[in-house]
């Protein structure tokens, strides 16, 4: 039998009479179906086009489409709502009325055409019709879609919605929306399918000349859509991934590629929700050739990480790439744009990214350490301690802990914790420790479990510890490398305690690669400045002292990591035993942004260094630094005589201070006739001042009660800077310090003499108390030039007594924002807690959040899966403005739709209130759509009420007492409202206010003010 008369027969069998049961079967499988009034003509351009195909048509009436299921819809290679040639929109309003049952069943290519190709058949709408045809059918085995709006919206208002294709392929109302664009002939083809390539081609001329041959354009459509084709230069609503600016018209959804000559893969990809993601950006030219030196800007345009930008620079095969992780599950939408020489701006495709929960995900550990233990005289017990701290990312407040399915004879003398308060979402443990019994060297591995108030598991994971030997030496102290003082070189200090049984009185070290810890690494690329330690006769269980060592070369570099072998030796040098200790390196760079010219100066930036030019003799020329409130920050530089023996009176000044009203102060150092060095220093106008000498780690001596004077150096110093120094009574104060290059000796005003290769000089007693350094200056005369060739800013936001970065580098803290804050510290309060409540308040900024974005401070925890509440983009008409300083938040960002089934939303702000406070206050006001019921701590407070069409917000205030009776809670407090959704289609929840406590602000552990 002839196939393509057979499937003609069927066809014209099912056209005249419009019958069900043509509907059904497996003939169905090569088939499109065709609304009747979307059409014009028997056999239509759509219909001869899919028999040109091969495909059987069915055309159907009103009637049948209405009573059909998605799996009827389903059977189809392609649904089609054609042009009957400049139709209205009631011929579609079958289509509209069950536009979720057949739409759910389109799942391969669709085309959306905001115009009437049919009625301008002869000047080129035939050609599009057909081609829309083909790729709507061009999946087999998938259902597509192609859908002409005709002139159904020919003279719609700008934002008009589109509920037929709201209810087929949109997330709710107004997902699509239209206007009428006015009459033009010029358009132009933003992207594009082998269907549209192939003979007869379709090309902005087949689009042209149609006069008034768009009737609508579209204002908004959802991200899985691709503009397929624009009313060229006709607004400027849209820029296409080409740079072409105009009013789309032509959409397509499935197989199809943007023109651009900048690409962005993977197209899509799924993580885990902890662990990191690289995308690549491909630039080339309009030839096809790699363009080497091009900044690319990714941005992440919705999901949970809406906002996130970064930029790169492609490599010399046009490449460009983007890493970074999520602690929120969703999917990220992420583009890829660049400038061409001719300014214009070109955009690549689009790339998902979906952050899933999984059980590897439910926490990360930190400070993931394991030592052997030792008993009082130093000696292994057999036994092993696990340190550790937890992130929580399930999503829950977490309350316990167990360790259970330890392998059979292994025990641990704790295997459950309890957090109180609890540890949130995203929140940080304390540092806990267990003491594992019974085990072996080598793999251990257990499960960890996480569970909430009631004792039901939120998740669980397999965590596989490496026990070591205890038969060689372990790390008993260590400081890691950190950004102060100035490096390179970075330093590292430890305490090694001895294991074995043998006398060790050697200690050798050597840098071995990262990757399998055995490979030696060359000098050249990363070299120790000892290697070998002469150490005290140590005996099995003790100590050494502080080994300070310092890593320099190419391959000392922040952000990598660095493996040291350390191994012990006895006296005759034979190698008794080794271990191998990795770290990593903090990033110390200073953005050159943060630098600004001071007087006649100019500043010359190169790499990660830059120069200060242009010095005179006023002492007013040289450079500012904005420091960001450090604790710490210090500048190394080039021999200052490099060039030769400066003029007498040459001279090098820093200031610095806090806030208005803390220490200020500046440090000066002169040359003198007789070429040594004074050194003269004034902070907040103390009389006297305190000097510290060290070599090394280690102090050398201090002078106290120095008068105010001149203290002198041999050498010019190699780096100086200013401190945040803890004094007396908790208070702070400011002070400075000096660096050679080498061990020297330090002449002071007491006519003592102390040797080393650092000063510290400091007011006695402190003057002034000091939060942090707010302005940083390095100002010189007679000076030409200084290279400055490292900048150290050191933070301590969390004031454990540990700089950030090293926090962040040894997994003390996390930074997944990748900012350099660790983020327990971002939205902290200060010593009277003042937080802000709002919904869609960014507590780092003080600013609202963007349209579209996470407001983690708000959680949606009766959802599944439960996360952030979104930032609402375009509220929905009856909603109010906000309240100051807010934004409307709502499950999902676009236009706040409901979740179906689900009448009531639960909306979750946690805070913390420290152990200081005895009274606190909450004030805030409220509307929410329908309405809102508010409760603290478990208990109501107030309403129902607040709905979006009432004149006034609803207003409450709460005061009372902290612990006991009162409303308040030493430690987290939270405050959930329950937003009533009765009608089901748009939700959300507009909320202002603040929670205010004296000497409430919580301490660094229990800081718990931001998710």
């Amino acid at each position: 039998m002839n196939a393509s008369r057979d499937t003609g027969k069927l066809r014209r069998w099912c056209i005249p009479l419009a019958l069900f049961f043509c509907l059904t079967g497996a003939a169905q499988a090569a088939s499109v179906l065709i609304l009747d009034s979307t059409v014009r003509g028997t056999p239509s351009i759509e219909a001869q086009e899919a028999t040109s195909l091969g495909l059987t048509v069915n055309v159907v009436n009103a009637t049948t489409w209405s009573g059909m299921t998605t799996a009827q819809f389903q059977a189809y290679q392609a649904i089609i709502l054609g042009d009957p040639s400049c139709g209205s929109i009631g011929d579609i309003a079958a289509a509209e009325a069950n536009a979720p049952t057949w739409g759910k069943a389109v799942n391969g290519n669709v085309i959306i055409i905001g115009t009437d190709p049919v009625f301008h058949a002869l000047q080129g709408g035939e050609l599009l019709t057909r081609k829309a045809v083909d790729y709507a059918a061009a999946q087999t085995g998938k259902t597509g879609a192609y859908v002409s709006l005709s002139c159904d919206y020919t003279s719609a208002a700008p934002g008009t919605p589109v509920p037929v294709l709201d209810g087929a392929f949109g997330a709710g109302p107004g997902s699509f929306q239209v206007r009428s664009p006015g009459c033009f002939n010029n358009a132009h083809i933003t992207a594009t399918h082998p269907v549209f390539t192939t003979a007869p081609v379709l090309t902005d001329a087949t689009l042209q000349n149609w006069n008034c041959s768009v009737h609508e354009a579209f204002d908004a459509w959802p991200l899985s859509f691709v503009v397929l084709a624009i009313a060229n230069n006709s607004g400027s609503s849209y820029t296409a991934p080409d740079g072409t600016v105009g009013s789309p018209y032509i959409l397509a959804r499935g197989d199809i590629s943007v023109l651009s000559d900048i690409t962005l893969s993977p197209k899509s990809a799924v993580n885990e929700i902890g662990t990191t993601h690289v995308f690549t950006a491909t630039v080339r030219s309009s030839t096809g050739s790699p363009l080497p030196g091009v900044t690319v800007t990714f941005k992440i345009i919705s999901g949970p990480n809406v906002g996130l930008t970064a930029t790169a620079v492609t490599d010399a095969s046009g490449k460009a790439t983007f890493t970074y992780a999520s602690t929120s599950i969703g999917t990220d939408t992420i583009e890829a744009q660049f400038v061409t020489a001719a300014g214009k701006t070109q955009t690549s495709n689009l790339a998902q990214k979906q952050w899933i929960q999984s059980a590897k995900t439910c926490m990360r550990v930190l400070n993931n350490a394991i030592q052997c233990e030792t008993d009082k005289s130093g000696k292994p017990t057999g036994n092993y301690i696990w340190r550790f701290r937890f992130q929580n990312l399930s999503g829950k407040n977490v309350f316990h802990l167990f360790l259970v399915s330890l392998p059979t004879g292994i025990t641990v003398d704790q295997d459950h914790f309890v957090f109180s308060p609890p540890i949130p979402p995203n929140g940080l443990s304390p540092l806990l420790q267990v003491v594992i019994k019974g085990a072996t060297p080598g793999p251990l591995s257990f499960k960890v479990l996480l569970l909430d108030e009631t004792l039901d598991e939120c998740c669980s994971i397999t965590v596989s510890l490496d026990l070591p030997t205890c038969d060689c030496a372990q790390i008993a102290s260590e400081i890691t490398p950190r950004c102060f003082p100035v490096p390179p070189p970075f330093r590292y200090t430890f305490k090694l305690q001895n294991l074995s049984p043998t006398l060790a009185q050697y200690l050798l070290l050597a840098p071995v690669s990262p990757s399998d810890h055995v490979t030696p690494i060359p000098t050249s690329q990363l070299m120790v400045t000892q290697d070998t330690f002469s150490i005290p006769p140590l005996a099995t269980g003790s100590t050494t002292a502080n080994l300070p060592v310092f890593l320099s070369g190419p391959q000392a570099v922040g952000g990598k990591d660095a493996c040291l072998l350390i191994s012990l030796h006895d006296k005759d040098l034979v190698n008794c035993c080794s271990i191998v200790r990795c770290f990593s390196l903090p990033d110390c760079a200073i953005k050159v942004s943060d630098v600004d010219h001071l007087g006649a100066s100019r500043i010359v930036p190169f790499g990660e260094e830059f120069r200060i030019d242009g010095i005179g003799a006023s002492g007013a020329d040289g450079a500012a630094i904005d420091p960001h409130g450090a604790q710490a920050i210090e500048l190394a530089w080039l021999p200052l005589d490099a060039a030769g023996p400066l003029p007498n009176g040459a001279f090098f000044e820093l200031s610095a201070a806090g806030k208005s009203g803390q220490a200020a102060g500046t440090l000066r150092v002169t040359q003198t006739a007789s070429a040594k060095y004074q050194i003269s220093t004034a902070v907040s106008g103390a009389a006297t001042y305190k000097i510290e000498v060290f070599k090394g780690d280690q102090p050398v001596g201090t002078a106290s009660q120095q008068r105010v004077g001149i203290n002198t150096v041999v050498v010019w110093p190699r780096s100086a800077g200013a401190e945040v120094v803890p004094g007396p009574n908790d208070t702070r104060t400011l002070g400075f310090a000096l660096e050679t290059d080498r061990a020297v000796p330090w002449q002071l005003t007491d006519g003592s003499t102390l040797t080393g290769d650092r000063i510290r000089i400091t007011p006695e007693p402190s003057q002034g108390d000091l939060e942090g350094i707010e302005t940083f200056a390095l100002r010189a005369a007679k000076i030409p030039t200084i290279t400055v060739t490292g900048v150290s800013v050191s933070h301590d936001c969390n004031d454990n007594g540990i700089p950030d970065a090293e926090d962040i580098a040894s997994g003390t803290s996390t930074d997944l924002d990748g900012n350099s804050t660790p983020d327990e510290c971002q939205g902290r309060a200060g010593a009277d807690l003042n937080f802000s409540l709002a919904t869609g308040f960014n507590q780092v900024t003080g600013a609202t959040l963007p349209p579209g974005s996470a407001d983690d401070d708000w959680q949606v925890t009766n959802a599944s899966p439960a996360g952030p509440a979104k930032v609402v983009v375009h509220t929905a008409p009856a909603w109010s403005a906000p309240i100051a300083g807010s934004a409307w938040i709502s499950i999902d960002a676009n236009r706040g739709r409901s979740v179906p089934g689900l009448g009531t939303l639960r909306f979750e702000n946690c805070f913390c209130i420290g152990s200081g406070a005895t009274t606190a206050a909450l004030d805030l006001q409220l509307r929410a759509d329908d309405n809102a019921t508010v409760f603290l701590n478990g208990s109501r407070i107030g309403g129902p009420g607040g709905s979006f069409l009432d004149a006034s917000p609803l207003h409450l205030n709460v005061n009372g007492a902290v612990g006991g009776s009162g409303p308040f809670r030493a430690g987290q407090n939270c405050l959930r409202v329950e937003v009533n959704d009765s009608g089901g289609v748009v939700t959300g929840l507009d909320l202002g206010g603040t929670v205010q406590a004296p000497n409430g602000a919580c301490t660094p552990t229990g800081a718990v003010t931001s998710r």
